[in-house]
């Protein structure tokens, strides 16, 4: 787990272990903050799925911003397009019990 300058554990994806950048990085900190969550990652609902783990009915996810380079129509090039997405905290999630 990567820390901020200030020592404080710096918000990463749960399954590819990657620090969370720019204003999601502030985004995240405050809603560990306000919900009181513990240490541990973030990841979106899909991650969660495929690394065992089931999001509880009734949470709600915190909304992130990336940005994805996409061609333009013409073909002749490229261009940045903002993208939202929900993550949902480790402490959101349970994990899924496999039957015998």
């Amino acid at each position: 787990m990567a820390t901020v300058q200030t020592g404080i554990a710096a918000p990463y994806n749960a399954t590819t272990g990657e620090q969370y950048k720019g204003g999601n990085v502030l985004r995240l900190l405050t809603a560990e903050a306000e919900a009181g969550y513990g240490p541990g990652g973030w990841a979106g609902y899909r991650q969660w799925i495929a690394a065992g783990r089931q999001v509880r009915k009734g949470e709600h996810g915190t909304a992130c911003l990336t940005v994805v380079v996409v061609p333009d129509k013409a073909g002749t090039g490229s261009r940045k397009v903002p993208r939202g997405f929900q993550v949902f905290h480790v402490d959101q999630t349970d994990p899924v019990e496999v039957p015998a």
